[in-house]
């Protein structure tokens, strides 16, 4: 019986339920999107990945739209509180010891 590479172990779908960031030099731990970011991550059987990260909690736009959004609220928002990636995934594993 042959084990699963961890290519085939990755495809599917993914919920996020953390993203911490723990300084080398044992600093505090820090939460770039808060304590409970929202998200999803997809691997595809044919090698394409797909991610949408987000914060939380983020305040509606005034319209109600996000193509109505101001130039203020666009920038006050969507750039520092959201994340989303699409391409093929480079995963690199260490030999077995």
């Amino acid at each position: 019986m042959m084990t699963e590479s961890l290519r085939d172990q990755l495809i599917g779908a993914w919920k996020l339920v953390s993203h911490v960031e723990r300084p080398v030099d044992g600093g505090a731990d820090r939460y770039p999107m808060g304590e409970h970011p929202q998200g999803i991550i997809l691997y595809t059987p044919d090698g394409y990945m797909s991610a949408q990260l987000m914060t939380p909690g983020r305040p509606a736009f005034a319209s109600g739209d996000w193509f109505d959004a101001t130039d203020e609220e666009v920038r006050a928002e969507a750039p520092a509180r959201s994340t989303h990636s699409s391409s093929p995934p480079h995963i690199r594993c260490a030999p077995a010891a």
